[in-house]
């Protein structure tokens, strides 16, 4: 056999096999090349064995938490009930006022509604003060400054947290 006929035998040969490159930038899943994230530093295909998958991280979320306070405002004296840490905002209103009735209210109303932070309402004489903050002693404090400058005899009638919760799936 003569040199051209070497040379054709090999230039035959070679192409039977598949060469892989890496992937070109921006155009992954290319037939015959090889994405960056599965080469090693010297060019080759890195496989995990079958059993040492990668697994997946599990998700995680918040889980947001609501409170609500209910008065009777037409029967002041029955005070102010509260509900905290529900899972939504409707359940803490329908909590909220259904404590309210159970104290004997008839008229009774949402008056303040809080999410994944604290909150309090603080009462005087003819005025209520609701406030939020980030525990249940600093939403009673703004509401107790907001009323004693206002207004006399205020009391604190409901304090409360009601927090998010990191949950995993």
């Amino acid at each position: 056999m003569n040199k051209t006929g070497y040379l054709l035998l090999l230039a035959l040969s070679v192409s039977s096999f598949s060469l892989h490159a890496q992937c070109p930038p921006g155009i992954p899943n290319t037939p015959g090349c090889i994405p960056p994230d599965e080469m090693n530093r010297r060019g080759h295909v890195v496989q995990d064995p079958p059993y040492s998958r990668r697994r997946q991280a599990p998700q995680q979320y918040w889980e947001g938490h609501y409170g609500a306070i209910a008065m009777d405002k037409t029967e002041p004296s029955i005070g102010i009930t509260g509900a905290d840490n529900l899972l939504s905002e409707s359940q803490a209103g329908e909590s909220a006022i259904s404590a309210c009735r159970q104290k004997g209210g008839k008229n009774c109303q949402i008056v303040f509604r809080y999410a994944n932070t604290c909150g309090a309402f603080v009462w005087g004489v003819g005025y209520g003060f609701p406030e939020d903050g980030k525990s249940s002693q600093e939403a009673a404090a703004k509401a107790m400054a907001r009323c004693v400058a206002q207004t006399s005899n205020c009391t604190v009638d409901h304090q409360g947290c009601c927090l998010p919760v990191l949950r995993r799936r």
